[in-house]
């Protein structure tokens, strides 16, 4: 009995190693695994969100922007936007003009009920005053500080990162 299962038990071993970096087929490519229950279109309801809003560049503002107002979608959202970083001055008064599609997005969003909050730290690191900020907002203390008493309240911290494509050279 032995003699006879050795031989099937290599032809067995052999074949799985043949097959083991061998593309899946089409019908079952996916398997174990299916495919992704879609609930792309579920609501939550009732958010209690702060957001590091912080960055270098004014398309780093606007994709924070962009994810503020889709949470805004959700009903009874509640959101603080705490802007920090070096993006502090696109709301400087000086600098209106050059940025006012977005200012005028994040003023839309107060508005809707976004509390709008400016680092002071981040203020003041650019060489601004906080009379230098237009009026959509408050100048806070610190960006960190702001954003560590919005978590004693009951707020979830979020920090979306704008996506910047690889490199070419790392891509696979």
């Amino acid at each position: 009995m032995l003699k006879r299962l050795v031989p099937v038990l290599l032809a067995a071993g052999i074949l799985s190693l043949a097959t083991a970096g061998a593309p899946a087929s089409a019908a079952g490519a996916f398997e174990p695994y299916g495919t992704a229950v879609d609930h792309s279109h579920h609501i939550y309801h009732g958010l209690k969100v702060v957001m590091d809003a912080g960055g270098a560049t004014p398309a780093d503002t606007a994709f924070q922007t962009m994810v503020a107002e889709r949470l805004m979608q959700m009903p009874g959202t509640k959101l603080i936007m705490v802007i920090q970083g070096p993006v502090i001055r696109i709301f400087s008064k000086r600098e209106y003009a050059d940025h006012q599609g977005l200012v005028d997005r994040v003023a839309a969003l107060r508005k809707k009920g976004v509390k709008i909050e400016f680092c002071g730290n981040s203020v003041h690191a650019v060489g601004l005053k906080p009379s230098d900020i237009i009026g959509i907002g408050t100048v806070v203390p610190g960006a960190y500080p702001a954003i560590a008493n919005a978590e004693r309240h009951g707020y979830a911290l979020i920090k979306p990162i704008r996506f910047i494509p690889p490199h070419p050279a790392m891509k696979r």
